[in-house]
């Protein structure tokens, strides 16, 4: 933990072997991070700078994590072991207990994953199969795949049906409807977009 003022290092809390993918409660009290080295994820309190309770342990690879925005549910991205990456899946957790509430398949080798649309929508990107799956967070269903340029990243309109993937080796970023399916522009971005 850096103080954001002084720059300093404020406190270190172990983990687990890399971490990766930090984020933060909706209320600011608690910071979750995945280690897929492990298959585990983590819970600080940012407050008393230690662990909260017992990791959470996954049979598959944590790639991402996000919050809901509510404070009432995690998302984390697990990477397939089956076969050519066959498996992938969203796993959906309760905040505060931590709990698995339910899988989610998505497509195979899955990179990205973006909340948007008011919340309403979760997307995942499928780096082998080239598609975009459309999560509805209400229902917790697949309510579409969509064929989709993907590379190292993908952002969601906060409140519009809209995904913006980063085709980081072809240096674009692929502007996509998530209800249609069609793509709306493609856009020059620079060398290796990533992450947006």
């Amino acid at each position: 933990f850096i103080d954001p003022d002084t720059l300093e290092q404020k406190q270190f809390v172990e983990t687990s072997r890399g971490p990766q993918d930090l984020v933060f409660s909706d209320d600011e009290r608690l910071l979750f991070t995945i280690s897929p080295l492990t298959f585990e994820l983590h819970t600080i309190d940012v407050a008393a700078m230690k662990t909260v309770g017992e990791p959470v342990k996954f049979e598959q690879q944590p790639r991402r994590i996000l919050t809901d925005g509510s404070g009432t549910r995690l998302y984390v991205l697990l990477i397939g072991a089956g076969e050519k990456g066959a498996g992938a899946e969203v796993a959906v957790l309760d905040a505060k207990t931590r709990e698995i509430q339910k899988t989610i398949p998505t497509g195979r080798q899955p990179d990205a994953m973006a909340l948007g649309n008011g919340g309403r929508t979760l997307a995942t990107t499928s780096f082998d199969d080239s598609t975009i799956t459309v999560i509805d967070t209400k229902s917790l269903e697949v309510v579409a795949t969509h064929p989709a340029r993907t590379g190292m990243g993908l952002a969601v309109h906060p409140e519009k049906p809209i995904a913006y993937s980063c085709e980081s080796m072809d240096d674009v970023i692929q502007i996509l409807d998530l209800e249609t399916g069609k793509e709306i522009k493609t856009i020059s971005a620079g060398a290796w977009p990533s992450y947006p």
